[in-house]
């Protein structure tokens, strides 16, 4: 039985670890800072195409051509420059 238990915790920390490096690799890319659970999705909330896409342009012209934001618990990453999508 303590030997299950020992099994699990380890498997847990071992999932947290995981998660932790994904989260500090993704803020190294520069984007919009995000709220606690919507992430940067307010920003695109109640919006027509073109008003998302003209926001976009705004959040690509602010941080560069490499931009990640968060949607809820998705990481998205956006790339504008051709020789980067290539």
């Amino acid at each position: 039985m303590f030997l299950l238990l020992i099994i699990f915790g380890a498997f847990v920390f071992l999932l947290t670890q995981i998660d932790h490096r994904k989260l500090y690799l993704a803020m190294k890319i520069p984007g919009p800072y995000p709220l606690p659970l919507v992430g940067n999705g307010l920003v695109f909330l109640n919006k027509t195409s073109a008003e998302q896409l003209t926001i976009g342009g705004g959040i690509i012209s602010t941080y560069g051509s490499v931009v990640g934001v968060w949607l809820k618990s998705v990481y998205l990453v956006f790339l504008s420059d051709p020789k980067l999508i290539e």
